[in-house]
């Protein structure tokens, strides 16, 4: 019980002074005001009238400054054009001097050109005529050889005195290849077509074996010579 009358009684103490504090808030402007009133009125100066009027100009224009709308912003200037290309120079054509009727008509009409295909089967004729030419006189100088070669071999011809008296007769045929220092190339020397006689066949090669050297021929040539063994020249036998 005294633990619940003591707030109660604690409490009836401060609102006393709360009541106090609370008017003496409300007293302190009401002081205020009697000080300011009891205080002395000073007129104002000149200087000071210009300076309130300078302060109230200046915030008229700050408030002005502010209310108005920001300045358009600057148009960019337009961007410069590549100049044009610079025309190009004309051509000239070259001024040609007319040549008098008299000189035209004196001037003789030059001669056509050759076309490719002419002049290769030009070439081609002259070409082919040389080789001709040359096979001519190769063969009209082989043929002139060898008459002097066959005609130097007939003197190393010898007949068979056994082949005669037997009356053998034929006509043997040799081959050989005469080298261009005038001899038989070895191995190239043989009977193209026989005699039909042994003896007669082999009198043939012995006799160009022994035309050995030859005179010197143009070239190296292939030579074929056929010997004759006749009755003309076989003795006749005895009859008994």
């Amino acid at each position: 019980m005294e633990k619940a009358q003591q707030p109660r009684a604690a409490a009836r103490l401060s609102m006393p002074v709360a009541l106090a504090v609370s008017l003496a808030l409300h007293a302190l402007p009401a002081g205020a005001w009697l000080a300011l009133a009891a205080l002395p009125r000073v007129a104002p100066t000149k200087e000071t009238v210009l300076a309130m009027e300078n302060i109230g100009i200046l915030s008229e224009s700050n408030h002005e400054a502010m209310s108005a709308p920001p300045p358009p912003p600057e148009a960019a200037p337009p961007a410069s054009e590549p100049p044009p290309p610079k025309p190009l120079p004309k051509r000239r054509s070259p001024v040609r001097t007319p040549i008098p009727r008299e000189r035209l008509a004196a001037a003789p009409a030059p001669a056509p050109a050759p076309s490719a295909a002419a002049a290769n089967i030009s070439d081609d004729g002259e070409t082919r005529a040389a080789q001709h030419a040359a096979e001519a006189e190769q063969k009209r100088l082989t043929e002139e050889y060898k008459r002097r070669l066959f005609k130097h071999i007939d003197r190393f011809l010898r007949y068979p005195v056994a082949s005669k008296l037997a009356g053998e007769t034929g006509y043997p045929s040799v081959a050989f290849t005469l080298t261009v220092a005038g001899g038989i190339l070895p191995g190239t020397l043989r009977v193209t077509q026989s005699s039909g006689f042994p003896a007669l066949d082999e009198a043939s090669l012995t006799a160009v074996r022994r035309s050995v050297p030859f005179p010197k021929p143009p070239r190296q040539i292939e030579v074929e010579y056929g010997f004759r063994f006749d009755k003309r020249d076989a003795p006749k036998k005895e009859s008994g």
